[in-house]
């Protein structure tokens, strides 16, 4: 269990501390790591991912997250600082190293039914899409490490899904008769079978409705071509539909698959950047509910996190409001986002496909 525990903590100490002290942090970090493991909800895992991310201050002094994290570390290490101004990066290198661990374990359970260790992924990917990385080279240096983590769990996941096999029927000539002794064998063949094909199929679909999506052009929600539409519209429009279309955890080429269908057949002049305050025109509140989700779970969670669906909460918030929202102020102070940063149209696209992913990623857990 973390492996990278002292390249973490040359954030803090140039000269690692004596191995007693190291010892008691590691056991803190454990019992924390359990505590987001173990909690009856999604909040400690959420405000974990956030502060790992864009740190521990985004979450503020009070939050619950960051006065549990500081009570357990306490427990270990009395002389803890309480104080956000005093403890903030120490709090953000226990985030990492829990969420190193989180990701560890997820990657060690191959084959097995699902757990809430796989939704972390998606969550921390959607979090990191519209921010700039830590200007501190060794702290950038473990968030990317953390960012490559993730993105090789979803693909080693993806490409297990979606890898072709025959089907094996010889098993079933092994098979005695089906009386009453090994009928329950027999099911259990016949069941493994059929979740075979059924994964086979479900690839094999997901596969040609795509390609017939990015061959055509064609916004499956307004039945009109992506090039008749503004860049960054068709952008929103291809996140979303792209997302919806991918199985769970979707392939990592799939982000080139939105770039063509945003891209193709535009002249270069439209495809260049535009600030952030620019492209979110408040009053297309139209545009904006396509991003709004339609779970009342999956709403709070998102005005919960703003951090880890920046474009989803902006968008909830501007069609809950019909576009009366002064959104910038809010937007800046609850996500962390900043609203004069430029974007191309393809990073806005990715960014609505990453959280729409992470998103249903969750939903599918609110439902097992």
């Amino acid at each position: 269990m973390q492996r990278n525990f002292a390249d973490w903590y040359k954030l803090i100490e140039i000269i690692p501390a004596d191995e007693a002290v190291f010892e008691k942090r590691k056991q803190a970090i454990n019992e924390i790591t359990k505590m987001i493991l173990d909690s009856s909800n999604w909040n400690f895992l959420a405000a974990c991912i956030i502060s790992a991310a864009r740190g521990p201050e985004i979450l503020g002094e009070d939050a619950e997250f960051n006065q549990a994290v500081i009570k357990c570390y306490q427990t270990y290490i009395v002389s803890f600082p309480s104080a956000l101004a005093d403890n903030a990066l120490e709090l953000r290198v226990v985030a990492g190293l829990a969420l190193e661990e989180i990701f560890s374990r997820a990657a060690a359970e191959e084959n097995s039914t699902k757990n809430d260790t796989d939704v972390s992924a998606p969550l921390f990917l959607s979090t990191l899409g519209l921010i700039s990385g830590p200007s501190e080279t060794h702290l950038a240096d473990r968030i990317y490490q953390l960012k490559s983590t993730a993105e090789s769990l979803l693909e080693t996941d993806a490409r297990e899904l979606r890898k072709r096999q025959d089907l094996n029927l010889s098993s079933f000539e092994k098979l005695p008769s089906p009386d009453q002794a090994n009928w329950s064998r027999l099911m259990t063949e016949i069941q493994n079978t059929f979740n075979q094909f059924e994964q086979q199929v479900a690839a094999d679909k997901e596969e040609l409705e795509i390609l017939w999506w990015l061959e055509n052009g064609i916004s499956k929600r307004l039945n009109k071509s992506f090039i008749s539409m503004p860049a960054f519209t068709a952008a929103l429009y291809a996140g979303v539909e792209l997302a919806e279309m991918a199985i769970l955890p979707p392939l990592h080429s799939m982000v080139a698959v939105l770039q063509k269908s945003v891209e193709k057949d535009r002249k270069a002049s439209d495809l260049g950047p535009k600030l952030l305050k620019q492209i979110i025109n408040r009053k297309e509140t139209n545009i904006w509910s396509l991003l709004t989700p339609t779970n009342n779970d999956t709403r709070e969670f998102v005005a919960s996190f703003p951090p880890l669906f920046p474009l989803t909460w902006l968008g909830t918030r501007l069609q809950e409001s019909k576009g009366s929202a002064a959104w910038e102020e809010e937007f800046i102070k609850r996500t962390g986002v900043l609203v004069d940063q430029p974007f191309i149209p393809i990073e806005i696209a990715a960014q609505v496909f990453k959280e729409q992913i992470a998103i249903r990623t969750y939903e599918n857990y609110l439902t097992d």
